[in-house]
């Protein structure tokens, strides 16, 4: 976009996930440096997937003296490390297990004095956790995995208040299909309640799982070659006759419940047709969807299947998804018999978009710099993004590349679940220290809000 002094990075959110607000400045600059460099204004900013204690992270400089050394500083750690001939550096760092909060990261050129700062929003961690599977039967190797824990700790898996069961996190705070848990009988047909605890970054996550009261559909003897009941056929049922709820355009996976008839099915596929301008996907990248616990579906067992859909963008109404189901009797593998069922799609409807930063905090009297204000995203029809600036109470307002307005970082589009940020520059010449409030106007394809962003000159 052409924005002088910032590099900026888009990220993503998903499940309702909050990216913080990042604030990049350039110092003051004296008439004397500005004299001798082209480009007086030096710039620090970050690249990072995670924002929490233990995340790999790099800072970026630039336009500081050629060669030369740089020192930089962040919650009380210090680094000197060497410019290249451009005047710029790349510098890979772990954030320290320090306390969620803003820290001020600071580069500070040796020989020129030029300086910049950044404001690193540390988070607190958001860690969850999952089992191999959330239904089965007694003398499963249940395996566990965790995400978005501290880098590189063991990771006590708990059964109540026992630890079952240790993982270890990866360098990305990951762990997958690791440790194991063999379900004794004594939990047959019970509810667990998982507990996954960082050693070190002591990040938790908690999940349930439930022991089945029956057993492995293969090994079941209590199933009959006979459907039960006399002749009358009961086919497999769909329970499900509503959905979730879902906002335009939001992507979500949704469980499909079914009931087994009085007779083993050995294959049962299901596939779904939604309105125009939806779309609708399966597990793995399958042209279908099966049942969690198996491919098939035993006699009177409960299982669920899901699908992901995706609504389409702007719809206001509720809608249909028809639902196709295919299935084979264990008796009579090769004949498939099928049935229809349409569900209903309860739309959501709210505000299309949200603005996240509303106060960017304090700005040194007579500063000149970018401000990020962060949006993000609630509708699938969220196109042509712009902001600009309605009243801006005695300070001066400027736009990326001379426009008239601001747009979005990555592209002009802000979908369902993403957030982005938008760059405003301001020039507080000429102000008192105090409190200050721009009216904005945002808009998005037929959508309009009017936010607002504070600020404190200081």
């Amino acid at each position: 976009m052409g924005i002088p002094s910032m590099v900026f990075r888009k990220v993503m959110l998903f499940s309702g996930v909050l990216i913080a607000i990042a604030l990049a400045s350039a110092g003051p600059v004296s008439a004397a440096t500005l004299g001798q460099y082209d480009r007086p204004d030096a710039s620090l900013n970050i690249t990072a997937n995670r924002w929490n204690p233990n995340s790999a992270i790099t800072f970026v400089g630039a336009h500081f003296s050629p060669n030369e050394r740089v020192t930089l500083g962040f919650a009380g750690v210090t680094a000197d490390v060497p410019a290249g001939a451009d005047g710029s550096f790349s510098w890979p760092y772990h954030v320290p297990n320090v306390a969620p909060g803003n820290y001020n990261f600071t580069a500070t050129g040796v020989s020129s004095h030029r300086y910049a700062e950044f404001k690193f929003p540390v988070q607190p961690f958001n860690a969850w956790g999952e089992p191999s599977s959330y239904w089965f039967p007694v003398g499963t190797d249940l395996k566990f995995s965790g995400h978005r824990f501290g880098r590189s700790e063991l990771v006590d898996v708990y059964l109540d208040r026992n630890i079952v069961s240790t993982l270890h996190s990866d360098i990305d705070g990951e762990s997958s299909n690791q440790g194991s848990f063999h379900v004794p009988a004594s939990l047959f047909g019970k509810t667990l309640n998982f507990k996954l605890v960082g050693r070190s970054s002591r990040a938790t996550a908690t999940f349930t799982a439930s022991v089945a009261n029956w057993p492995l559909l293969s090994s079941n003897p209590l199933l009959s070659d006979k459907p039960l009941g006399g002749p009358t056929i009961v086919p497999p049922k769909l329970n499900t006759t509503t959905l979730t709820a879902q906002y335009s355009g939001q992507p979500l996976w949704q469980a499909l419940d079914f009931t087994g008839g009085n007779f083993d099915v050995c294959d049962l596929r299901v596939t779904a047709t939604g309105p125009p301008g939806s779309t609708i996907s399966y597990p793995s990248g399958h042209s279908f969807s099966q049942p969690h616990k198996q491919a098939g579906l035993g006699q009177g067992m409960n299982d669920f299947v899901a699908i992901n859909v995706v609504p389409p963008s702007s719809v206001t109404t509720n809608q249909s998804v028809v639902v196709h189901v295919a299935y084979t009797s264990c008796l009579a593998p090769s004949t498939v018999k099928h049935f229809n069922k349409s569900l209903t799609l309860p739309i959501t409807v709210g505000a299309p978009f949200k603005q996240l930063t509303t106060d960017v905090g304090d700005i040194t009297a007579g500063a000149s710099q970018w401000l990020s204000t962060y949006y993000e995203g609630f509708d699938g029809n969220n196109t042509d993004f712009k902001v600009t600036v309605t009243d801006s109470p005695g300070a001066t307002i400027t736009y990326p590349s001379g426009r008239a307005f601001t747009s979005l970082q990555g592209d002009s589009t802000l979908s369902f679940g993403e957030t982005d940020f938008v760059a405003i520059h301001i020039d507080t010449a000429g102000l008192t220290p105090g409190v200050y409030v721009l009216s904005l106007s945002a808009t998005a394809g037929p959508h309009a809000q009017s936010p607002s962003l504070a600020f404190h000159v200081v």
